[in-house]
C-alpha cells in the first residue's frame, strides 16, 4: 500500500513538473487559428492546471472564466492581465486582455505597446482595439507573448509619458504561464 502511494505521489509531481515548466527556450509558438478545445485539453487543464487560478462561474452565459492567481491586482500602474475564458457548452476557449491601472484608464480608445530588442536595437508597435473580437484578443495576447520570450522591453505612453510594462519578472511570468496553458487547451502546445 506504501509503494502504491509513493508511485502516486511521484507521477504527481512529474506531471506537475512538467506542466510548469518554464518554455523559455521556445522562441515561435503560431498564434491558435481555432478556439476548440479537446476532452484531454480540458481533462488535463482541469485536473493539473485549475489550481492555479481564481474561477469565476458566471451562470448566465454558462461560462467559466480563470485568472492566474499570481496576477498583479489593482495596481496604479499599468498591467495587462489576462483571463482564459472556457466556453463549455461549445466546447472552446478564449483568451481575453483585461487591462489594469493607467490601462484600465485609456480603455476607450486603442492599446499601443511599444517592443524594443535592447540587443539588436529592432524596435515596433503591437495595438489593440478595445472594441476587438476574440480572435484580436489571442492575437494581441500572442505578440506580447513572443516579445516576453524574445525578452523585449515594453512600454506603455499614457499622457505623452513612456512607462515600463510588464517589466517585473513576477508580472510576465504570470502572462507567459497564461497563454501557455490557453495553447495547450486549444491544442498548439
Amino acid at each position: 500500500m506504501m509503494k502504491k502511494y509513493h508511485t502516486f505521489l511521484v507521477w504527481v509531481f512529474v506531471i506537475i513538473s512538467i506542466s510548469c515548466k518554464n518554455q523559455s527556450g521556445r522562441q515561435s509558438i503560431e498564434t491558435p487559428r481555432s478556439f476548440s478545445t479537446s476532452d484531454a485539453s480540458k481533462l488535463f487543464f482541469r485536473n493539473v492546471r485549475k489550481i492555479f487560478y481564481d474561477l469565476e462561474e458566471q451562470q448566465s452565459t454558462k461560462l467559466r472564466i480563470y485568472r492566474i492567481k499570481t496576477r498583479p491586482k489593482r495596481t496604479d500602474y499599468p498591467v495587462i492581465n489576462l483571463a482564459l475564458v472556457e466556453n463549455w457548452r461549445y466546447d472552446e476557449a478564449y483568451l481575453i486582455i483585461e487591462p489594469e491601472g493607467a490601462l484600465e484608464m485609456d480603455m476607450d480608445k486603442k492599446i499601443e505597446i511599444h517592443w524594443q530588442d535592447s540587443g539588436s536595437g529592432q524596435s515596433g508597435v503591437y495595438v489593440f482595439n478595445k472594441t476587438g473580437n476574440k480572435t484580436e484578443h489571442v492575437k494581441f495576447a500572442s505578440e506580447i507573448y513572443q516579445s516576453i520570450m524574445k525578452n523585449h522591453q515594453l512600454h506603455y505612453v499614457h499622457q505623452e509619458e513612456s512607462l515600463p510594462i510588464l517589466n517585473d519578472e513576477k508580472d510576465r511570468e504570470s502572462f507567459r504561464i497564461m497563454v501557455e496553458d490557453y495553447y495547450r487547451l486549444v491544442g498548439v502546445l
